[in-house]
C-alpha cells in the first residue's frame, strides 16, 4: 500500500499542527515566564514545531498575539466567575464565597494568569492598563461591593470582617 503524498505548499490554517488554543497557551506561558520583551515568536514557533511564520500569519504581530492570549485566558477566568452583581437578591456572603472559591480554582488551573499579572504590574504601561480595563475593573469593582456587604454582615456577627482596599 502506497503512503499518501503530502500536498505541496503550505498547509491551510485549519490543517495546522497546532490549534489556536495550543498557540495561545504557549504564548501565555512564555509571556508569564519571560515577559513581553523576553518572548520570541520565532522560539514559540520552534517550541510548537510549526512553520517559522505560522504565528505571524495567524496573529499578525507579537502585540496581537499577546492580546489574543490575554483575551482568551483572562476571558476564560471572567466567564467562569459567578456574577458579583450587587443587585442580586440572594445572600451576598454566599455570592462572595462562591466568587472567591471560583477565582482560586481557575487560578490554580491556570497559574500563568497570576504570573503574567505580576510581570505586567512590575512594569506598568499600556499592557497592564489593557488587562485592568478589560478584565480586572469589570470584575473587581462589583466584587468589592460584595465585600462591603459582607463587612456590614460581620458587624452583625454573621462572618469575620473582610478587608478591602477598593
Amino acid at each position: 500500500m502506497k503512503a499518501r503524498a503530502r500536498p505541496r505548499g503550505r498547509p491551510r490554517a485549519h490543517e495546522s499542527p497546532a490549534s489556536s488554543d495550543e498557540i495561545l497557551l504557549a504564548a501565555l506561558r512564555s509571556f508569564a515566564d519571560r515577559g513581553y520583551a523576553g518572548t520570541s515568536v520565532r522560539e514559540l514557533n520552534q517550541a510548537l514545531r510549526v512553520s517559522h511564520n505560522l504565528i505571524n500569519r495567524r496573529f499578525g504581530s507579537k502585540e496581537r498575539l499577546w492580546r489574543a492570549a490575554v483575551d482568551r485566558w483572562f476571558g476564560e477566568l471572567v466567564d467562569a466567575l459567578p456574577s458579583p452583581n450587587p443587585d442580586r437578591t440572594d445572600d451576598p456572603l454566599d455570592r462572595l464565597r462562591e466568587f472567591v472559591v471560583t477565582f482560586i480554582e481557575v487560578n490554580a488551573r491556570r497559574p500563568e494568569l497570576a504570573r503574567l499579572m505580576n510581570v505586567e504590574a512590575s512594569l506598568g504601561g499600556p499592557r497592564l492598563d489593557y488587562i485592568f480595563e478589560r478584565f480586572i475593573a469589570p470584575v473587581l469593582l462589583p466584587a468589592a461591593a460584595l465585600a462591603r456587604n459582607s463587612r456590614r454582615r460581620a458587624r452583625c456577627g454573621r462572618c469575620p470582617p473582610v478587608p478591602s482596599s477598593f
